[in-house]
């Protein structure tokens, strides 16, 4: 008997076997509404002129490949900050906090994880529902799960009553999971209002503020975005958050992300910056450069920058057209299902409030791919397909 004939068996993980079951599936009409990727009109995912156009500068054949420090691209760090807190309050906070460039919002979360479990509490907070990978890498972190209430299915709405009256009865240095901007899976996201209520109950409480800033730039603007995080910035809380670039300047595959952790002083900067510099050196000692470096350039150049945030406010108003037309389709369809909850939601995702057996028939006769819970990921739709995809979800209504 092999040695290796008692491992674990551990599941598929949901969302990207999604993208599996679709790529195996043969029939020519068929919709993948899982991975939260964005697509274009013809369902392609797009490089970015800017991208492009900063890799034209900092590309050369006779380039040196150099190791990078342990915390990465300091001048790509720096700049992500700049655009996650704005200027002013960089300059203001920068002398008291650590930034380490990390392996994309997933090794950024990791790094924090490992960090906080190591030095500070086991205890962590996710929302219900949150983005199936929170679940993972807090788990493999040896952390003790808990979660507080967000999304309503029932009433399909978020509950930031329940949400706020639940972290009121949490320990100083409970770890709160917060999703910055467009949540994954709900897209329902907090009012600044909202976001002020909370920052003045963690800050009373004394709570551990984890963000995860994914999606900056697919609700208002890069600005707006990150109000939740830059309002906490006020409080004197150890903040810590996770950056992605996945999303916003279209490169996936680069694995692009950002750790920035807040702490009183200088001293404690320096003493934090070498344990998760020991993390980052135990687990993949340091980060690739490209695209941290593309980036950079971007955000260094105004032309560039300009340019990037005009592309991304096309991408944002498209997922926001697909949102407007999807839900007057389905208003129009004879559904039975009252969809007026879809408005109002932000970003890739949407619950549509579908059952398992309505997801699962949809995908075993239409070949229309999305997760157990009924989200799916606007992006997926084009003018094509999407009137297919709104009768399919008619004609399954009610499947037992």
């Amino acid at each position: 008997m092999s040695i290796f004939s008692s491992v674990t068996q551990v599941p598929d993980d949901p969302i990207l076997h999604l993208t599996i079951a679709f790529r195996e599936d043969q029939r020519k009409e068929k919709v993948n509404l899982g991975v939260g990727v964005y697509k274009d009109k013809n369902l392609k995912t797009p490089r970015m002129e800017a991208v492009f156009r900063a890799e034209q500068e900092i590309c050369r054949p006779d380039q040196p490949c150099p190791y990078l420090p342990i915390d990465g691209n300091s001048g790509y760090v720096n700049e992500t900050a700049k655009l996650i807190f704005g200027e002013e309050i960089w300059n203001r906070v920068q002398d008291r906090v650590f930034g380490a460039q990390a392996l994309g919002g997933t090794g950024a979360l990791k790094i924090g994880a490992d960090f906080l479990r190591q030095e500070i509490s086991d205890r962590v907070f996710l929302s219900e529902p949150t983005w199936p990978n929170h679940i993972g890498i807090f788990r493999k972190s040896r952390f003790q799960l808990a979660f507080y209430p967000y999304y309503d299915m029932t009433e399909h709405r978020f509950d930031f009553e329940k949400m706020y009256g639940e972290i009121k009865n949490y320990n100083e240095n409970d770890i709160v999971v917060l999703h910055t901007c467009c949540h994954n899976p709900s897209g329902r996201d907090l009012t600044p209002e909202q976001w002020d209520s909370l920052a003045e109950l963690m800050e009373k409480k004394r709570l551990i503020p984890f963000f995860d800033c994914a999606y900056q730039g697919f609700v208002s603007n890069v600005n707006d975005d990150t109000y939740g995080i830059r309002r906490f910035t006020e409080t004197n809380l150890p903040i810590l958050v996770a950056v992605s670039h996945s999303k916003n300047f279209s490169l996936y595959n680069e694995r692009v992300g950002a750790i920035y952790i807040f702490t009183n002083d200088k001293e404690e900067k320096v003493a934090v910056g070498k344990v998760v510099k020991s993390i980052i050196r135990a687990t993949y000692s340091n980060p690739p450069f490209h695209g941290a470096a593309v980036v950079e350039k971007i955000l260094l150049s105004p032309e560039l920058k300009k340019l990037w945030t005009n592309e991304l406010a096309t991408y944002r108003n498209r997922i926001e057209d697909l949102r407007q037309t999807f839900i007057d389709r389905l208003r129009h369809s004879g559904a039975r299902r009252d969809y007026s909850f879809l408005e109002g939601g932000t970003g890739f995702f949407l619950f549509t409030g579908m059952s398992k057996p309505e997801v699962d028939k949809i995908i075993e006769e239409y070949g229309i791919y999305m997760t157990g819970k009924g989200r799916i990921n606007l992006c997926g739709l084009n003018e094509s397909n999407m009137q297919y995809v709104v009768d399919a979800m008619v004609a399954v209504e009610g499947a037992q």
